[in-house]
């Protein structure tokens, strides 16, 4: 249900769920939100930006140059980093903190500092959590532990494994792909795949849709087939994807599967033995 929002209206009966049940509504409340947030900070001396819809508003007109007071981005997570850059480049402020509940923020903000996009003068903080849970990350800091070269490569290792709730990989936790890429060494090929994932084939977007066309991977992205079958197997030795295959599904699951399977009619599915079995040739 979409709410007309305005000043006047009555949601004392109104749940939260039901208000920001609609994409339209929700957007209005962040503009009304915005705005007021603006009108507060007026003549402030404290700097503040506001970012809603494809705007992008500060309480001073001379702290944003024009060509950055609009966007094209869906998320606002890909504007954060971008004031992170544009706060880095017109001030000389040595500590930024960038509040945020989302680990995405905090993958692009580690992208930003490892590929040297804030100098080395600036500290950069991530600061996350409520009541107990509340805690301040310091960016730097984390590339350093991690590493130069994997911090890079966590952004395409993010992208390649999905969101965390209803990832890409069934049985496998965010958790797990990261843990499993932090053990690698710095220097292993999966490092530099998911570095180089964003740049390589960029000049041409048919590139990439042409080459898996013919069933084939592109030979640099060859080992992230690698790296799936080493989080997925308990066995060193495969991988491959068709032996993992036969490693998580051996044939003899398949008709164990169709004993133990009905239909919504009560009976046994029917499908040739043989056509099972071709599933995996």
């Amino acid at each position: 249900m979409e709410f007309k929002v305005h000043d006047d209206i009555s949601i004392a009966k109104v749940s939260l769920k039901e208000l920001f049940s609609n994409a339209r509504t929700k957007s209005q409340l962040t503009e009304i939100l915005a705005e007021a947030i603006l009108e507060e900070f007026k003549g402030s001396y404290q700097e503040l930006v506001v970012s809603y819809d494809d705007k992008v508003r500060p309480n001073r007109s001379q702290l944003l140059s024009e060509e950055i007071k609009t966007h094209n981005h869906e998320e606002a997570d890909t504007i954060i980093p971008l004031h992170v850059i544009h706060t880095h480049s017109c001030s000389r402020l040595n500590t930024i903190d960038v509040w945020c509940p989302d680990t995405d923020v905090l993958i692009l903000l580690m992208h930003l500092v490892a590929n040297g996009h804030l100098g080395t003068s600036t500290r950069l903080r991530f600061l996350t959590g409520k009541g107990k849970k509340y805690r301040v990350i310091d960016i730097r800091d984390r590339v350093s532990v991690i590493g130069m070269d994997k911090s890079k490569g966590l952004i395409g290792l993010h992208h390649f494994t999905g969101a965390y709730w209803g990832g890409k990989f069934v049985g496998v936790s965010k958790k797990t792909w990261i843990s499993n890429y932090l053990s690698v060494p710095p220097n292993d090929e999966i490092v530099r795949t998911f570095t180089s994932m964003g740049h390589v084939l960029n000049s041409d977007p048919t590139a990439c849709k042409d080459l898996l066309d013919d069933g084939n991977l592109p030979a640099q992205y060859r080992p992230l087939e690698h790296f799936v079958c080493k989080v997925y197997s308990q066995q060193s030795t495969i991988d491959a994807l068709p032996s993992l295959r036969w490693e998580l599904f051996p044939p003899t699951l398949i008709p164990t599967f169709f004993e133990q399977t009905t239909c919504p009619n009560g009976t046994s599915p029917i499908l040739p033995q043989n056509r099972c079995f071709q599933l995996w040739k």
